[in-house]
């Protein structure tokens, strides 16, 4: 199908809108996004643990994935680090597990911190956030727009 096919497009559209909550459209996609063992790896979250929480997963969500530069401060990274502390991917390739994604509550966070003006505590929590933030839907349907101009 080519894109310019609008009409095909916008019935695939009508399609996953009667077929996906509101909510869960960018919300759910994000949150599986930023559980995939493939981007915990990559983006040095898994392994990630409260006392000395890694960065850099929670950086480049907000910076290449939902809000671009400029849109959250060096406070929002590192509380989003914190709540996103946790999360383990299982890296014995003998393992029948093998990139099985699991949540350690012993790593993760303890208390609320305040995450873009919210209270958060989560993994999900951060996802509702940023998705919520009014950066979000502008930087978002300008990375589409970029990609199918």
């Amino acid at each position: 199908m080519e894109i310019f096919e609008y009409r095909e497009l916008r019935k695939q559209l009508d399609w996953y809108a009667a077929h996906y909550p509101e909510q869960d459209r960018i919300n759910g996609a994000m949150a599986k996004i930023l559980v995939n063992p493939a981007m915990l790896l990559y983006l040095d979250g898994a392994g990630s643990d409260v006392e000395a929480p890694n960065e850099n997963l929670a950086r480049e969500l907000m910076e290449l994935f939902t809000l671009g530069r400029g849109n959250y401060t060096e406070a929002d990274v590192k509380a989003a680090a914190y709540a996103l502390a946790g999360w383990n991917v299982d890296g014995d390739s003998e393992s029948a597990n093998h990139n099985e994604v699991r949540y350690d509550a012993e790593q993760g966070p303890t208390h609320p911190v305040t995450f873009l003006g919210t209270s958060v505590s989560s993994a999900s929590d951060v996802v509702n956030a940023v998705c919520d933030h009014a950066a979000c839907a502008p930087y978002i349907a300008g990375v589409v727009h970029r990609y199918l101009a």
